[in-house]
């Protein structure tokens, strides 16, 4: 599992057509976390360094990861199965960046370099659902939304019991 900064120079790797594999602790993606219900899981990767028919370096890779994240339904935990593809090149600014085909995402990166963990936590950030959710007609989440249904008071209620009281005042006063 890899820890730390994991600083590697794409052009060099591409030459020789590298391929990494890795997994990286959920725990340690900081900004991946605030997303998530827990910090337990791992998210593996592997990339390959290659150059494309224009010689531009690409990155392309796959990530898998199980995590847990909340639904936004039920207000439940459930385990999100996640799996990505991307494809990005690494680019020294955003001149570089416009020129790049839409095929691919630009990677700014600082003296040839590339945090490959900083990549990875940004494309597992990109993966992620916009709003978790269990599937459509799942179990856990009509359970939890019929207790709730059941259980949640009704704000006018007050309202009407006023208007009981005072009608059977009215009654009352005849």
């Amino acid at each position: 599992m890899s820890t730390g900064t994991s600083v590697v120079e794409p052009f060099k790797l591409a030459k020789r057509g590298a391929e990494l594999e890795g997994s990286i602790a959920i725990s340690s993606l900081e900004r991946a976390r605030q997303f998530l219900a827990t910090d337990q899981g791992v998210v593996s990767y592997s990339v390959a360094f290659v150059f494309d028919a224009e010689q531009r370096c690409v990155v392309k890779g796959k990530l898998q990861a199980v995590f847990s994240v909340i639904c936004d339904r039920c207000s439940q935990s459930f385990e999100q199965d996640l799996q990505a593809d991307f494809a990005c090149s690494p680019v020294q600014n955003d001149i570089e960046a416009k020129d790049l085909p839409s095929d691919y995402e630009p990677v700014i990166i600082a003296d040839g370099k590339l945090d490959l963990n900083q990549l990875i936590e940004d494309e597992f950030i990109l993966a992620q659902p916009i709003v978790p959710k269990h599937q459509l007609g799942s179990q856990e989440c009509i359970e939890i939304a019929s207790t709730t249904v059941e259980n949640k008071h009704n704000p006018f209620d007050v309202l009407q019991n006023l208007k009981l009281k005072k009608t059977g005042q009215e009654a009352g006063d005849k």
